[in-house]
């Protein structure tokens, strides 16, 4: 049944014309911000670790509206996409840097995309396909495989390759020995027995994957940071770079934090300017080091990793 319904949704979102598909989703967007009490708590729980007293309540609460709002124009714009043409896709987009990701790819060393919850990244994901880096992406399972298969199918549309999480880091190192790209979330929770390594994020320790890291140091590939906002005018903007790089001090552990960390780093940096483009439902700080709660938000659970 949750396929099936899932399939007339699937059939009915691409013969919306991209206006009518924005003001859809601010209207879903709303709906879920009325009846999602939970989500709305962990949202405000998350603004209030990153600005505090710093923000008034009111802005907070235009930044929680507008956060279901974006989540739903982002997970919508991804079944719009299915029927377009690379140019219709592709001209909802300013591009900026490109020649940095160009010059960097030339290199042959593969490249690791890394990038973050925030505007319209499933869209903007698609739109990097077919700007030139079809990347291998790291798909998790769901508990309905068959709506798996179509979202799968939906997020590999401009080329990109879905893997499992299982054996995840070889089939990506593989890519990037041939000289392809990989694509990675950073702004993301990291998983026990899959590495991670605890980050300061908005002045608390969060435990973060690093697999981007783990890579970068150990096989040499570049990584380029990538995001893509939303504009006022339902347009969007996808920007490369920085290039992120490390020191290389030649202490393996060291290495990957410091990489990692400078990964999260922009994305707070980006949070900062566009709070109202993140995912502020995302229970980012799940774990926490300590079994004294301190600043950690009500939904954190102390756990030794």
């Amino acid at each position: 049944m949750e396929a099936g319904a899932l399939a007339v949704f699937a059939a009915a979102i691409p013969r919306l014309s991209y206006d009518l598909l924005l003001r859809l989703g601010d209207l879903l967007g709303t709906c879920a911000y009325l009846l999602l009490p939970h989500d709305r708590a962990v949202a405000y729980s998350n603004l209030n670790i990153a600005f505090g007293d710093s923000m008034p309540l009111a802005r907070k609460r235009l930044i929680v509206r507008n956060t279901f709002r974006h989540f739903a124009r982002a997970v919508l714009g991804m079944f719009w996409a299915k029927g377009k043409s690379q140019e219709q896709v592709l001209k909802r987009y300013e591009v900026q840097n490109l020649d940095l990701l160009r010059r960097i790819q030339a290199r042959g060393k593969g490249v690791i995309v890394v990038s973050m919850h925030l505007g319209d990244w499933e869209l903007g994901s698609l739109a990097l396909g077919w700007l030139g880096a079809p990347m291998t992406i790291v798909v998790e399972p769901t508990r309905n495989p068959a709506i798996e298969r179509r979202v799968t199918a939906l997020r590999t549309l401009s080329g990109h390759r879905a893997v499992a999480p299982r054996f995840a880091l070889i089939r990506m190192a593989r890519a990037l020995q041939q000289g392809g790209a990989v694509g990675m979330l950073v702004d993301v929770n990291g998983r026990r027995n899959r590495g991670g390594v605890w980050l300061d994020f908005f002045g608390l320790p969060v435990f973060n994957g690093a697999a981007e890291a783990v890579m970068a140091v150990r096989w040499g590939a570049p990584i380029i940071f990538a995001h893509v906002e939303q504009l006022p005018n339902g347009r969007g903007k996808i920007v490369f770079g920085p290039e992120v790089c490390c020191t290389g001090s030649g202490d393996f552990d060291a290495d990957v934090k410091e990489l990692s960390q400078r990964c999260l780093t922009l994305c707070e940096d980006l949070i900062k300017q566009h709070p109202e483009q993140w995912l502020w439902t995302y229970k980012r700080w799940k774990r926490r080091p300590t079994e004294d709660m301190g600043r950690y938000p009500f939904y954190s659970r102390h756990a030794r990793v």
